[in-house]
């Protein structure tokens, strides 16, 4: 279970990398959650991780690293549910309007938070 943090990192690389190379396969797995009350789902599992995260920080190489990026997970994923449906389809239609290039901006931010989440989650 030491690894638990890191095989997170890997996640969000994993999925920063699919943004920078397809942003169009980005675009379809938000319009999938856009429809009905699925966008609950991420909100859960924002939720999930960041619990995980706060549980394993003690294990990683740099603990408080963790516990902020567990922290504002958790936060993500409990504020999505404070708000509206509707407001939150907006946002989310908006962003898929957006260029190629935004998407691949957000991937490399994306992706330099995963980096991180590597670096301070390797078990101690």
């Amino acid at each position: 279970m030491k690894a638990i943090v890191w095989i997170i990192g890997v996640l969000v690389v994993g999925a920063a990398v699919l943004l920078l190379i397809k942003p169009d396969a980005y675009r379809k797995y938000v319009k999938l959650f856009v429809r009905g009350k699925l966008l609950y789902i991420p909100a859960v599992i924002s939720i999930i991780v960041g619990v995980v995260l706060l549980i394993f920080a003690r294990e990683c190489h740099i603990p408080w690293v963790i516990i902020v990026v567990g922290l504002l997970s958790a936060i993500k994923g409990l504020s999505i549910f404070a708000v509206k449906l509707d407001t939150l389809k907006g946002m989310l239609n908006w962003l898929c309007e957006r260029s190629d290039i935004t998407l691949r901006l957000f991937g490399l931010l994306a992706l330099a938070f995963g980096a991180l989440i590597l670096y301070a989650g390797v078990p101690r």
